[in-house]
């Protein structure tokens, strides 16, 4: 369900949820193709023991927060904003799959299983640096052995695949406005962004994170260069994954936090200014993500008032 509804002018990003750092596999970062492995340890198992409803896969934020999170998501200015736009895809995705349930319960036909989403950030350009300082790079799983249903009793039976492309598109219509107006101004955002990375304050402050990495043994003039070195580190042979992911990703969070505070002091300034010059298109995404949540809202996934 993720892919009908993620951006197509994202630059290389995976987006994830963030709250239950849900299993990831490799964090791929933007533009340099800097990978770092994410390790993923057991998370807690389901209270029944099988099978999840919708409401206890994900608790919403409230319905006064759901502008935010979704201006968050497409047009971040630092790493707690880029985690908390994952409210919106979270919700999102979601209240897709009720919608797609609903539509095939009301044709006779059996659910469809609810994933929930895998966490993975964009350590390079939004880093969560509180996260990062707690665990490194390693994600919490708290998927679900079994798939979860959305409200509904499991059945062998699946349902013909035409109706479950109907029922899906029926689902994904809603949102199609938003990811199309959001898609657009996302792009020139990233634009933005990308002139701000290269500002004479950001090249200081990355020469620093270089000179901090290297006095731990890893040497990387860029961040690039760090994810591709630490990366060979954690895959050497004999190497501990678990302690290496955790020890290079506080590293990370340590070094790169004062490149951060220069980003993050010129991205919100640009964002603000980028918001008040696309008042116009702003308020069409927002008036078109109200719509969307109605939408959504009438198989029953509502977005709490409180």
């Amino acid at each position: 369900m993720v892919a009908a509804i993620e951006s197509t002018s994202r630059r290389s990003r995976f987006r994830g949820r963030r709250r239950g750092w849900l299993s990831g596999t490799a964090v791929l970062i933007a533009g340099g193709i800097a990978i770092a492995i994410a390790v993923t340890t057991a998370g807690p198992s389901p209270a029944n023991g099988t099978d999840l409803t919708t409401a206890e896969l994900y608790q919403a934020p409230t319905r006064a927060a759901a502008n935010t999170a979704m201006l968050d998501y497409f047009l971040p200015a630092n790493g707690t904003q880029f985690a908390a736009g994952q409210e919106y895809m979270e919700y999102t995705t979601v209240a897709k799959d009720a919608v797609t349930n609903q539509c095939l319960t009301n044709k006779g036909l059996a659910s469809l299983p609810v994933h929930p989403l895998a966490y993975s950030g964009d350590n390079e350009e939004f880093p969560d640096i509180s996260y990062l300082e707690e665990n490194g790079f390693v994600t919490e799983s708290t998927t679900p052995a079994a798939s979860a249903t959305a409200g509904t009793s499991p059945s062998s039976a699946s349902p013909p695949e035409q109706a479950v492309s109907q029922c899906t598109q029926t689902a994904s219509g809603a949102l199609s406005q938003v990811v199309t107006e959001g898609s657009s101004l996302e792009t020139s955002w990233m634009q933005a962004v990308a002139k701000i990375d290269e500002t004479t304050a950001v090249k200081s402050a990355l020469a620093g994170f270089s000179t901090c990495v290297a006095s731990t043994g890893v040497q990387a003039a860029t961040v690039t260069a760090f994810f591709a070195t630490t990366t060979s580190k954690v895959r050497a042979p004999g190497a501990d994954l678990l302690t290496a992911e955790r020890s290079l990703g506080q590293l990370y969070a340590r070094c790169i936090q004062p490149v951060e505070a220069v980003r993050d002091a010129a991205r919100a300034t640009a964002r603000a200014t980028f918001i008040r010059s696309h008042a116009l298109a702003v308020d069409g995404l927002e008036s078109s993500w109200s719509s969307a949540l109605s939408t959504l809202e009438s198989a029953g996934t509502a977005w709490p008032t409180s």
